[in-house]
């Protein structure tokens, strides 16, 4: 929460507000950080996630050839890294060496699904 503006959380209060609920419990991801990691460690060490550095454009370019059906224009030239390569990549991430948008943790999905 230390990277976040009052102003930022107390709008999302009220816009739940205005939805009509009441939180239970108010939270922040920061406060999940050590359980988020070990679960994007396990997802890179099953084979179900990769480090990718695709441009939010090419990311969108990609997605639009999946739904094209061109596969193989879909996938990032980084899906087929090993688990080894991904996880120093995502230990570089998590040592802040990559600057933001530059690097992100993607689930390898069946890209022939995004229709």
């Amino acid at each position: 929460p230390e990277a976040e503006s009052q102003e930022y959380i107390d709008s999302q209060a009220e816009n739940v507000s205005w939805l009509g609920w009441q939180p239970a419990q108010v939270t922040h991801s920061s406060d999940y950080f050590p359980k988020l990691y070990e679960l994007a460690i396990k997802l890179i060490t099953d084979g179900n996630a990769y480090v990718c550095h695709q441009t939010s454009e090419q990311v969108k370019a990609s997605r639009e050839a999946a739904k094209a059906g061109d596969l193989a224009a879909a996938n990032s030239p980084w899906r087929g890294r090993t688990v080894e390569e991904n996880l120093a990549e995502f230990e570089k991430m998590r040592l802040g060496l990559y600057g933001e948008g530059e690097a992100t943790l993607r689930m390898k999905m069946d890209m022939s699904s995004t229709k």
